[in-house]
């Protein structure tokens, strides 16, 4: 996204240096990715946690009405290298709701099994050294009777510990896959019968853990176990499993000396079933879940145990049990079976999740939506208002302001695609009808003569140029909004949108100057639009780093240089081929390679400074060559800055265009801050997600706006309220004489004119240093400011080139003045 001063792409910004004390809030839709692995306290069923599949985590404490990202220094969810999903479910402490366990990162350390003792707002290390090494902990288990008594399970072992997770021990002959664990509460405190699951077989211990014995009865030979519940009275006791390679659901009421189906009349016995949940303290109700075949999968419930069974999950738009959200009503009815987990302590809270998130407090008869709130009137239905929540779990490319009217706002989605609020952000409207392609808007540009005119480069591509691809494989195109984006028609005449070669489009913006319209056609090129998207050039000449054509992002900067950006391009576990950034001085006929000094193979994005096109920062992920470069000599050279964290998987420098000398470094390894031009950093402290990718600068509304991958839109600053609507206004204003003599001006000054009553001039050096700072009412508020070229020390600036900004509440406008001496 082209970050200048100028009315191009975001149009509204604000200085660093605006900001008190920061207030982070969470922005959108709400929901929106996978959400996993939720877990419920059986002490307050108010505190719940989930985790999500781009490793945020997320907490309530009060029943899901809202939702707060956990600090991810504090908590970073880990995935299954295999299924890109979290795995461990947290497991409250049965009789002290302050104490949860679960096994996760603090930042980007190793994972390790943790502890919080304030209900999950803080978390340390359980055990430095535990006998499992660095394998991953996919089950845990408290016995709710003696919450001393603990179990873990990995992807081979099964473990025990006695002091409450000081120390542990391996439990002898249990192997496989942990699925799950279960203490009979009948059996002495201090010698307990327990029971480990996995995905080869059951095993039972009746002396505390000493020694486990196969109990496989009555189950398939070989049996693939994918899923254990159970639960015990002081007189009874039922475990369950599912068997994957019979699609079936077992029981045994016997300690598992002996299984017998528990497909029993009510249910579906065609499908198959992915989990089965009992409450701990209930051992003859359980829930299954399908596993997930479609959109309309279903939960059973059964009271006796599988005798009987009874469906009690009928989402649907024209009725049914469930109160539905957004995205019910926009994409799909959400089934729930990624994540599906039960209250210990009261078998009717059941909390169930796949890209959204319900939940029955009363056993299955109705089920409520807990990722967003209705914002509209009259009934809830597709193309209305909403506003989240706080579990935010999508990936945001960019965060854009209507120039015309600042009360516009619009977040670019990956998975689903485009939403549009007309009150600044307070509520938003999934907004993607009549695209071609649905799955994710990269870019927006705003026609500069036509308000209400949006143009997007939209792909059905998603997560570039994160993911490995090695070309891609899903197509994209150019799409035009003529109602404020509300809906959207293909202006792809010219591009390559067929199936061979797939080209998704990942950037687009508009050159001020002559209204020319260019997009990034990802594996293939630049194209360029004199006639407003109607048709399309290729413009590619020189644009390619061997066979790597992955054009990412294209920029138009101040001085009409154009400059677009070659990605990473994978061929299995090789990059063959750098990646690049180019620079077009003629209007895309021709591309020269400005990094060829600094070959990166995982480039990623770039920014440049608004007043001075040969100063650039750019971006690198991993691989060695993480970090953040910069030159200040259009390419010539090139310097890799010193951060804080060495390579960190970076995405996007974004340079403060009011204060240009602050620079921020987006990526997977946190956020990072430079207030020097990039001499020293810090890392940014107070977002609560690790995963950022570009910031949008609001000065009106005293805000900045993160973009994330996974974590939906994050918002430092003024909370703010709707601003009067704006009508479309220009700022006409004028300085002269350019270049200027000082001394031999008229009243020794640079003078601009014609500006709004409630101007601010900002001025900068060509290093983005702010020297002086003017108001319009300083001067009498006669419309006009003068600049007697000094800095705001009273001291002579020297020759040479600055930059002015005219920061007014209908925008802004930038300009350029030579100074001579």
């Amino acid at each position: 996204m082209l970050r200048t001063v100028a009315l191009i792409v975001m149009t509204v910004y604000m200085s660093s240096n605006v900001f008190g004390a920061p207030q982070w809030t969470s922005v959108g839709l709400g929901g929106g990715g996978s959400i996993h692995t939720p877990g419920i306290s059986p002490v307050d069923p108010n505190i719940m946690i989930t985790s999500c599949d781009m490793s945020g985590i997320y907490r309530t404490v009060d029943g899901g009405t809202t939702w707060s990202m956990i600090d991810w220094h504090q908590l970073n969810s880990t995935n299954n290298c295999t299924t890109c999903y979290p795995v461990c479910y947290p497991v409250f402490h049965p009789t002290d709701a302050n104490i949860v366990y679960f096994w996760g990162m603090k930042g980007d350390t190793a994972a390790s099994l943790l502890v919080s003792n304030d209900k999950g707002a803080t978390w340390s290390q359980l055990v430095s050294s535990p006998p499992w090494g660095s394998s991953v902990i996919v089950r845990l288990y408290v016995d709710r009777g003696n919450p001393n008594l603990m179990f873990a399970g990995t992807a081979t072992n099964a473990y025990m510990s006695t002091n409450a997770g000081v120390t542990w021990s391996v439990c002898p002959s249990v192997s496989g896959t942990v699925v799950g664990f279960l203490v009979d509460q009948a059996s002495s405190v201090s010698n307990r019968t327990c029971f480990a699951a996995t995905s080869t077989g059951v095993w039972r211990s009746d002396n505390h853990g000493a020694a486990w014995t196969s109990k496989i009865t009555g189950l398939p030979a070989s049996p693939s176990l994918v899923s254990f519940s159970g639960g015990s009275t002081a007189s009874k006791i039922v475990i369950y499993c599912v068997e994957a390679s019979s699609d079936d659901i077992y029981k045994s009421i016997n300690k598992g000396d002996n299984w017998t189906s528990a497909m029993g009349t009510g249910i579906d016995a065609s499908q198959p079933y992915s989990q089965v949940i009992a409450a701990d303290a209930f051992p003859d109700t359980i829930y299954v879940n399908h596993e997930f075949v479609s959109y309309t999968d279903k939960i059973y419930k059964s009271t006796d145990n599988g005798t009987n069974w009874q469906s009690v999950y009928s989402p649907s738009t024209s009725g049914g049990n469930v109160e539905l959200g957004w995205g019910d009503y926009e994409i799909h009815v959400n089934p729930l079976s990624r994540g599906f987990t039960i209250n210990p302590a009261d078998a009717n809270q059941v909390l169930g999740s796949y890209t959204f998130n319900y939940m029955t407090t009363n056993g299955g008869t109705s089920w409520k939506q807990m990722y967003t709130k209705y914002a509209d009137t009259g009934v809830p239905a597709a193309g209305k208002k909403w506003s989240s929540r706080g579990i935010e779990v999508t990936s945001t490319w960019n965060y854009n302001i209507d120039p015309s009217d600042a009360n516009k706002h619009y977040i670019c989605y990956t998975d689903i695609g485009f939403a549009r609020s007309d009150d600044a952000g307070v509520s938003w409207t999934l907004s993607r009808t009549g695209s071609p392609w649905l799955n994710t808007f990269y870019q927006i540009a705003f026609d500069p003569d036509t308000p209400g005119v949006i143009y997007g480069a939209a792909s059905n591509d998603h997560d570039l140029p994160f993911y490995p691809y090695t070309d891609s494989d899903l197509p994209g195109g150019a799409v035009k909004s003529t109602d404020y984006g509300k809906t959207w028609t293909s202006i792809s005449t010219g591009l390559p949108t067929g199936s061979s070669p797939c080209t998704p489009a990942t950037s687009i913006v508009i050159d001020p100057s002559d209204k020319a319209l260019y997009i990034t056609m990802f594996g293939d090129g630049v194209y360029k639009s004199i006639d407003k998207g109607n048709t399309w050039t290729k413009k590619s000449t020189g644009l390619a780093i061997g066979a790597n054509k992955h054009v990412y992002s294209v920029r138009v900067h101040n001085d009409g240089t154009l400059f677009c950006n070659i990605a990473v391009r994978r061929i299995g576990g090789l990059l063959p081929d750098p990646g690049g950034l180019f620079k077009s001085t003629n209007k895309g006929e021709t591309w020269t390679n400005i990094s060829a000094s600094c070959p990166l193979y995982w480039q990623m994005e770039y920014d440049v400074h608004p007043a001075d096109s040969n100063i650039i920062y750019m971006g690198a992920y991993g691989h060695g060559e993480g970090g953040i470069y910069k030159t200040s000599n259009g390419g010539t050279s090139w310097s890799k800055l010193t951060l804080p964290v060495s390579d960190p998987l970076g995405f996007s420098p974004c340079i403060d265009p009011m204060t240009p000398s602050t620079v921020y470094f987006t990526g997977h390894s946190g956020t990072f801050v430079s207030y020097d031009s990039g001499s020293t950093w810090a890392e940014l402290t107070g977002i609560p997600y690790g995963n950022t990718t570009r910031v949008t600068f609001d000065s009106f509304k005293n805000a900045m706006y993160f973009t994330t991958f996974g974590g939906g839109i994050w918002k430092q600053g003024n909370s703010g309220t709707v601003l009067p609507p704006t009508t479309g206004a220009t700022i006409n204003a004028k300085g002269y004489p350019n270049p200027c003599r000082i001394a031999k001006a008229v009243n020794k000054q640079f003078k601009i004119i014609d500006l709004p009553a409630d101007a601010v001039i900002e001025i900068y050096n060509s290093s983005g240093e702010l020297v002086r700072k003017l108001l319009e009412s300083d001067f009498g508020n006669f419309g006009w400011v003068g600049w007697d070229g000094k800095n705001s020390e009273g001291s002579d600036v020297p020759a040479g080139m600055y930059i002015y900004s005219i920061v007014t509440s209908i925008g802004i406008k930038t300009g350029k003045v030579g100074i001579l001496r």
